[in-house]
């Protein structure tokens, strides 16, 4: 009977092992990839669930200050839940700074 109870508790610490502490440290590994290939102009999102623009990072301090709509917030580097990269602008794309109040621009998509 002991070396029932023996096996299968090593079963179970095996099972223990593969079903929970595996995974975790698998998600903290990507979620420190992450972190650590963040660069300014990505788009995040906070724990929290504010939406920014990384305007710095200070990875000496693990702050990152973000833009969000003006409003430049500080956080601390494991605050941040997901990365969006940034995508470039292509040459045909206008911002919306350059369009005039009357001008209308139309979706290359559409027509």
């Amino acid at each position: 009977m002991n070396m029932i109870s023996l096996i299968s508790m090593l079963i179970m610490g095996l099972l223990m092992y593969f079903m929970i502490i595996r995974p975790q440290k698998n998600a903290a590994k990507a979620k420190q990839e992450m972190l650590e290939n963040m660069k300014r102009g990505d788009h995040v999102v906070t724990v929290g669930g504010l939406h920014g623009v990384i305007d710095e990072i200070d990875r000496g301090d693990n702050v990152v200050v973000l833009d969000c709509e003006g409003a430049y917030l500080t956080f601390e580097l494991f605050a941040i839940a997901s990365v969006k990269r940034a995508t470039p602008l292509n040459e045909n794309d206008v911002s919306v700074d350059e369009l005039q109040p009357d001008e209308y621009v139309e979706n290359p998509a559409q027509s």
